[in-house]
């Protein structure tokens, strides 16, 4: 007896609308890709601003975050593993990989806790620079009304002109400046 292929679900999605549209499309690649291997079966689970959806086979339907479950032709379909590929905060913040823990889904890429870590930039680089690896220097702000001409001398003194400046939980280059 032939056993039945996993189901692969590839996360896909953003906040932003143009990189919603482009994580949705790799997804759709990858799931070709995937499919081609003839290992797993797949679906896309798109996640962002609205409810999640599951699209399989040219169908859509809403997913039920409780069961993390969908029904699609009449027929209960749960990924049995999931491979985040989302655009953004959804995939770097910890909250996807914190909800799949709870589900019991198995996923892509980092735990929970490195993904929290590593989305907070100051502290995964003193982490790093506690542990001995070359990192650049840095200081936080924690607000911008912090933003003083003392604050400023100090950043010339420590890390010297010209820097720049990102957001501590920021995703990809938004916030960046120089």
């Amino acid at each position: 007896m032939m056993q039945a292929k996993r189901l692969l679900g590839i996360i896909v999605g953003s906040n932003d609308k143009e990189a919603h549209e482009k994580s949705f499309q790799e997804g759709e690649m990858v799931a070709k890709m995937i499919e081609d291997f003839d290992k797993f079966e797949t679906c896309l689970i798109e996640i962002g601003k609205g409810p999640w959806l599951l699209h399989r086979d040219g169908d859509k339907a809403s997913i039920d975050k409780e069961k993390f479950t969908s029904v699609v032709k009449k027929k209960r379909v749960k990924p049995d593993v999931v491979l985040i590929l989302t655009k953004g905060k959804l995939g770097e913040n910890g909250e996807l990989q914190a909800y799949f823990d709870k589900m019991g889904i198995p996923f892509t890429f980092s735990g929970l806790e490195e993904t929290k870590t590593t989305f907070n930039k100051f502290e995964c680089n003193k982490i790093l620079k506690d542990e001995g690896l070359p990192v650049v220097k840095s200081l936080l702000i924690d607000h911008n009304k912090l933003a003083t001409e003392e604050f400023f001398d100090r950043i010339r003194k420590e890390c010297g002109f010209p820097c720049v400046v990102k957001p501590n939980r920021g995703s990809g280059s938004i916030g960046i400046s120089k």
